[in-house]
């Protein structure tokens, strides 16, 4: 699907195994329930479609646009996500379990009810973003910006905070034993 250009179509339940979606702009698309793993999305645009419970496990997005999409219930396992800028994505469990989020930029996303175990935040920005309750133990948030995010019961217990920035941030009630916040 390279330069493709897609707009309110339905790919629901399609195989897109280690499809290549090089300068996709796919707008208003559906590609619930789809296998998308091992996909390539490069330099793409997914604007106000549903992934729904779609399976991206070890796909890799880089230097993408996704604004408004439905990703509930998502498989996003080991993927890639970096310099990506992601724009209200509804995550709501969805599983980012072992993903790796390089340089990339969340506004308004909501994590709740997402599974987040062993994901790296590397770089990551991340503006309005709520990850109340969200079980972040042990993560690697170095240098991660969180600004007015909401934390609030979040377990952050042995995360590693260095040089991180919570400029406007809620961490009432977060579980922060034994977490190194040094320069944070």
């Amino acid at each position: 699907l390279l330069d493709a250009m897609l707009t309110q179509c339905d790919l629901t339940g399609a195989d897109l195994t280690s499809a290549t979606m090089e300068r996709a702009a796919l707008d208003r698309c559906t590609f619930t329930e789809a296998r998308l793993t091992g996909a390539r999305l490069k330099q793409a645009k997914l604007y106000g479609g549903s992934c729904a419970r779609a399976d991206f496990t070890g796909a890799a997005v880089t230097t993408a646009v996704i604004a408004e999409c439905d990703l509930a219930g998502a498989s996003l396992a080991g993927l890639v996500f970096e310099r990506t800028v992601l724009s209200k994505p509804v995550l709501q469990g969805a599983r980012l379990d072992g993903s790796v989020l390089r340089q990339a930029v969340w506004m308004g996303a909501d994590f709740s009810g997402a599974s987040l175990a062993g994901v790296r935040f590397e770089h990551g920005i991340f503006h309005d973003c709520v990850f109340a309750g969200v079980d972040l133990a042990g993560a690697d948030l170095a240098r991660s910006q969180f600004m007015g995010c909401d934390l609030v019961n979040a377990n952050l217990e042995r995360a590693t905070l260095v040089q991180c920035n919570f400029r406007g941030a809620n961490l009432g009630l977060a579980n922060l034993k034994r977490a190194d916040a040094r320069n944070a």
